[in-house]
């Protein structure tokens, strides 16, 4: 996926695997990997942030309103410094 600032493709800053409904017989589960999406570019205003956040669902389906991939996030657009990335250049 690309930065929206610069362009440049992005890296994953942080993987997490998610989990909703297990505790209601009357749902089905589902399960997810959600990835933090940060520029990779130092130069760029949006380096060391995150700027997208991916779901994959694994077990399930993304319900309506929902975006599965490449949703932006509200930290999308805080200042919020993502995972150290051991990347340079």
């Amino acid at each position: 996926m690309k930065c929206p600032i610069c362009g440049n493709e992005m890296a994953i800053a942080a993987s997490r695997t998610c989990v909703d409904r297990d505790d209601r017989p009357d749902l089905a589960t589902r399960v997810w990997v959600e990835q933090d999406l940060c520029c990779r570019n130092r130069s760029c205003s949006g380096w060391g942030r995150v700027q997208r956040r991916a779901r994959t669902f694994l077990i399930g389906e993304a319900e309506s309103g929902e975006e599965e991939n490449s949703s932006q996030t509200d930290a999308a657009q805080k200042t919020e410094p993502a995972a150290e990335q051991n990347e340079e250049g």
